[in-house]
């Protein structure tokens, strides 16, 4: 909903407030305001959609002990601040984010158990001269945070810290953990700026700086006990009432809409709830083979929504790489990146600042194809162990001598042999890219085995197979790639919400075993069994299908990515071999269409990485 900024510490400078707080205009385009008072500083740049006139941030309590700056939506609001009138607070607005300031005075920290929602805030204790920053359970809203000359930065993107005085540096560390697709949860891509992870919050004073865990998945063996019956019915009140509380809002409602069950069912019950009519916005591909407008049409005409056909061509993706890879401040490893920017900006362009879509439906309800083998597996963790340490077998051997932990985490992910035969391929090239004094610095680090030691492997043995999988993926791809597309969303003034990561839903499902998860040979069967009175035939019945952009290849798309990835600015790229990456992109020219696309994740991570050090001047 909002752009936050919030620095702590001596000679905090107003003008470090104003220049990051413009980086953020476009996150919140109806207000922007600051408020700076000795050591602390906040600003926030607003998109106003919950109490349009009076809900201006910062927020600050009756007596000036608290002050606010929040970012995203915190639901069922109206209740809480009926229930805090009656307890005495002095409730000022209709703002959804006033209740944080009320159940912190009422609470502490503990106040985080009851919010509800996806959110990022920072709030300024007077009396106690500490700073209390905190971030939803799954991530879905960013909070990066910087400790530099004696002075704490935090915001919703990087391009604010560094505008507020923060250097702008790659972090070799974090570029590492890319190159081999296993961010830390924590990480970024820039030197000294971290993000908070999901689910923690962050305390800051005369004493320094502590980060905290307050919520995690916590899976078990599965093992709530229902009837499918029952199970399905339960699901189905739940995922309506996710959906529900996620339509209140005083301007009007969309939905992102695909071919696929997920968004289908959001968008139904949206419909069915939503006190205005919700209108539905899908992407168009030139390319038959990923196009889905057509059953995603057919699904809005179902529900009486209006329909609008973001057409998008290679032309287009082309277009937009540049400002997509800018707003995300992330690598982009293919054109569905792109068209979700040209997608958030078809919304704006329509009028529409809240959309509702389906992103988190495959995490709750095991839907991916990645996790189909420990979801059918009747394996315990025990046994499991005992496969990490078989006999080498034939996609080990193409792993060569790459890592040792990797092939234990491609096992451990279940992943059938073409994915790792690609991971392996693509791997081996990335890595044949690289400059060799970069990664001597790492020739005795094993990202993949330190990537595995941040989970607390004691909790996750006891779940099942599919959850650990699920786990490791939520607090990796998912969150560095996936939910970071809301940097997209808000790069237009959209903010996304995402019913299916409700945490009162999530806790409910989690519990599920996983012969519920997968039944009578249907994936996500607990979700398609509730929502079929609401999706047309085709939906619940087609199969799942990532967002993913047609291959580049002999396209004006792939001859831009090409072009960035040997622009001038690559010589100043510190991790990168300029030679190699020019012989890698002579070879793709020469190979044949099929072969050559293959290769479009790599050449996107390449463009991506020239643009953001041209333009951040890295």
């Amino acid at each position: 909903m909002c752009g936050i900024l919030a620095i702590l510490g001596k000679g905090v400078q107003r003008e470090s407030l104003e220049r990051g707080l413009e980086t953020l205009e476009n996150r919140g385009p109806d207000h922007q305001a600051i408020w700076h008072q000795g050591k602390v500083g906040l600003a926030h740049a607003r998109l106003s959609v919950i109490d349009l006139e009076g809900g201006s941030q910062p927020l600050h309590t009756s007596d000036g002990r608290l002050s606010l700056v929040a970012n995203g939506e915190f639901y069922e609001h109206e209740r809480h601040l009926q229930l805090l009138r009656a307890r005495g607070h002095d409730v000022q607005t209709r703002s959804d984010s006033e209740i944080v300031l009320h159940f912190y005075r009422e609470m502490g920290v503990r106040c985080l158990r009851l919010l509800r929602g996806e959110f990022a805030f920072c709030l300024w204790e007077a009396d106690k001269r500490r700073l209390f920053a905190a971030r939803d359970r799954f991530g879905i809203k960013p909070l990066f945070y910087s400790e530099y000359q004696g002075r704490l930065y935090l915001g919703s993107e990087a391009k604010a810290l560094w505008a507020a005085g923060v250097p702008a540096k790659w972090d070799h560390q974090g570029v590492f953990q890319s190159l081999h697709l296993c961010r830390h949860q924590d990480t970024t891509l820039f030197s000294g700026i971290k993000q908070l992870p999901p689910g923690h919050y962050l305390l800051a004073d005369e004493r320094g700086v502590v980060v905290k865990r307050y919520w995690d998945q916590n899976y078990t063996r599965g093992t709530l006990d229902l009837h499918p019956f029952e199970a399905v019915g339960e699901i189905e009140r739940r995922v309506a009432e996710s959906v529900r509380i996620r339509t209140r809002s005083d301007v009007k409602l969309a939905c992102y809409l695909s071919g696929g069950v997920d968004s289908s069912s959001v968008l139904a019950l949206a419909q069915k709830y939503s006190p205005t009519p919700v209108a539905a916005f899908c992407v168009a591909f030139e390319h038959r083979d990923y196009d889905e407008s057509r059953v995603a049409r057919e699904m809005a005409e179902s529900v009486s929504a209006e329909f609008f056909e973001v057409r998008v061509s290679a032309q287009d993706m082309a277009d937009a790489f540049v400002p997509t890879v800018l707003a995300g401040e992330n690598l982009v490893y293919n054109g569905h990146a792109p068209a979700r920017w040209l997608l958030s900006r078809a919304l704006n362009r329509e009028g529409y600042k809240v959309a509702l879509g389906g992103e988190g439906a495959d995490e709750v309800f095991a839907g991916y194809h990645f996790s189909q083998r420990a979801l059918t597996s009747r394996s315990s963790p025990f046994a499991l162990l005992k496969k990490l340490f078989r006999p080498s077998t034939e996609s080990d051997r193409l792993l060569g001598e790459v890592s040792v932990s990797l092939k234990w985490a491609v096992r451990l992910l279940g992943l059938p042999k073409d994915v790792v035969d690609y991971l392996s391929e693509k791997f081996l090239s990335a890595r044949g890219l690289i400059a060799p004094a970069f990664l001597k610095q790492f020739q005795e680090i094993d990202p993949y085995r330190e990537f595995l030691s941040q989970f607390q492997w004691g909790k996750l043995w006891r779940a099942e197979p599919v959850k650990q999988v699920l786990y490791v993926w939520m607090h990796s791809a998912f969150l560095n790639y996936v939910l970071a597309a809301e940097r997209l969303d808000m790069s237009h003034a959209v903010e996304l919400r995402l019913p299916f990561l409700d945490h009162h839903l999530f806790e409910f499902a989690k519990d599920f075993p996983a012969s519920l998860l997968f039944h009578e040979g249907q994936n996500k069967y607990l979700l398609r069994q509730a929502v079929a009175p609401y999706v047309t035939k085709a939906v619940l019945n087609g199969a799942k299908k990532p967002f993913l952009a047609p291959p580049s290849t002999e396209t004006p798309f792939h001859k831009t990515l090409k072009d960035l990835a040997t622009a001038p600015e690559l010589e100043s790229v510190p991790f990168l071999e300029r030679s190699r990456v020019l012989n890698f992109v002579d070879a793709l020219e020469k190979m044949p269409p099929q072969q050559s696309s293959a290769y479009d994740p790599l050449l996107s991570y390449l463009a991506s990485i020239v643009v953001l050090q041209s333009n951040f001047r890295l």
